[in-house]
């Protein structure tokens, strides 16, 4: 931490701490969206608003970012308020219609890291493959199919929620180190186990009753015959996920962790406080605030989407150091007021300073937002440019229309728009009888749930439907992930 600025990060923490968890939903994961759309001629998150950003390529974003001290910078102006500011910068600068940093045949997918074949999936990261209508997937994970939260080393893993280091998991929730599951929860060490939850290093289990191999073997296919029950016995399990090896947690499935409290979803921990899909690998410290968010030895981060660092306020996309109030930033440290930066340091409204005129200019500027009353307050709803029922914060908490457009956010009514080839085939997935031998024919049909969502089966999870003798899904991508969290 830089002793220039220390007094300002003392009072930038303290104006974080109070957060409900509520109010952490409302403000902070109506930044983290499920939805994708067709904006500009662009596959991208944002929808195409009167809020949307002025999207470029990915790749041709990465081209381009680390000119944009010299491209697209403002001077920094005493007499206007901090947000205007940052709204017409942000607002004249392009960014990427998609986060994609290393990865390959990711087009249709959102942050993407290191990854490859992804597909309509949010949060990919590290080494990742096959991945298909998932959310947070992370760490050398291979064919992941709607799925939300599967972390480290999982493999072949279909309609599961909150999996970590596991392989065949099938319509279950919070399972760590197991193999071979369908329709469980709350499982630790386990393997070949169905209709079970709140066991730990057992097998051959139906129903927590332990059963010699060649009986379980029997009983199981008997079960997995009945594939029309499938998506209703997932809807049927525990939807209370342990917090695995921790000590003073408040929450739902954190692992390994100590005085954590408002969090759901994380992973080595250790105090922290309103997170989401949060990760760690060293009891990362002092973060408040934060979804899909931290690496090792991260440290006194205050709001941050999908990224890590030290001594980090009020960010979105980041990999960086001491960084204040900026929107996709990367690799970047000493940044105020900035927008899409790479490898920048001591800039503010993405123009270049020395490292003296940086401190001194940042420090007025604090000063500045602290008489006007704004200093760690965060982005405003009108910045934000996503509808709020396309968001974490909507399947989470349930808000309602009213509630949060008086606040300012942005509220879907009409369905989705899809594109249906002309003359294509639609048929309601009530009239599919899932007994019936999954054939390629069904690749080139539209599918309509009861809800009147139309969705396809593309060849990547058709092949695995079939490998694992799955069902045609009877919902929408969309409805899958949502039923995680509901």
């Amino acid at each position: 931490m830089s002793s220039h600025l220390a007094p300002w990060y003392e009072k930038l923490q303290a104006a974080h701490r109070n957060t409900s968890f509520r109010e952490f939903l409302m403000t902070y994961a109506s930044w983290a969206p499920t939805t994708f759309y067709r904006n500009g001629g662009l596959f991208s998150s944002i929808p195409p608003t009167e809020r949307s950003y002025s999207l470029i390529e990915a790749l041709r974003f990465d081209e381009e970012r680390m000119q944009y001290p010299q491209t697209h910078s403002r001077e920094y102006d005493p007499d206007r308020p901090f947000l205007d500011q940052l709204h017409d910068l942000l607002y004249s600068t392009p960014v990427g219609s998609i986060v994609h940093i290393g990865s390959e045949n990711c087009d249709f997918s959102d942050i993407s890291v290191y990854s490859k074949n992804c597909y309509l999936s949010s949060v990919a990261v590290y080494w990742c493959d096959n991945i298909l209508y998932s959310h947070d997937v992370k760490d050398d994970c291979i064919n992941i199919i709607s799925s939300f939260l599967v972390w480290q080393n999982s493999e072949n893993v279909y309609w599961s929620s909150s999996i970590i280091r596991c392989m065949n998991v099938f319509y279950s929730r919070y399972i760590l180190n197991s193999s071979n599951v369908w329709f469980s929860s709350n499982l630790v060490g386990c393997h070949d186990c169905l209709f079970c939850d709140w066991l730990e290093n057992q097998k051959y289990c139906i129903e927590n009753k332990q059963y010699e191999k060649d009986e379980y073997m029997q009983r199981k296919k008997k079960i997995l015959e009945e594939k029309d029950k499938f998506e209703g016995w997932y809807r049927k399990i525990n939807k209370v996920g342990r917090n695995y090896g921790s000590t003073n947690v408040q929450g739902n499935f954190i692992l390994e962790s100590e005085n954590v409290s408002d969090s759901h979803f994380c992973y080595h921990l250790s105090e922290w406080r309103n997170c989401l899909l949060v990760w760690g690998s060293d009891a990362d410290t002092r973060i408040v605030n934060c979804i899909s968010a931290g690496t090792p030895n991260s440290d006194s981060i205050y709001w941050l989407k999908a990224g890590a660092g030290d001594n980090i306020y009020s960010c979105f996309q980041a990999h960086v150091s001491n960084l204040f109030y900026s929107l996709y930033v990367a690799e970047s440290s000493f940044c105020l007021w900035c927008v899409g930066l790479k490898n920048a340091h001591y800039c503010i409204l993405n123009k270049q300073y020395t490292r003296e005129e940086w401190f001194e200019t940042a420090e007025k500027i604090f000063a500045s937002m602290q008489r006007e009353w704004v200093l760690g307050q965060f982005f405003p709803a009108s910045m934000n440019p996503y509808y709020f029922n396309d968001t974490m914060a909507h399947l989470i908490g349930k808000f309602s229309k009213e509630e949060v457009t008086k606040q300012w956010y942005m509220w879907r009514d009409e369905p989705i728009a899809v594109d249906l080839p002309e003359n294509a085939e639609i048929i309601e997935t009530k009239d599919i009888n899932p007994h019936a031998p999954l054939t390629e024919d069904i690749m080139k049909k539209i599918l309509k749930d009861a809800e009147w969502n139309y969705y396809r089966i593309v060849p990547a999870e058709y092949a695995f439907l079939q490998k694992h003798n799955l069902p045609i899904p009877r919902l929408h991508w969309l409805s899958r992930l949502g039923e995680h969290l509901g």
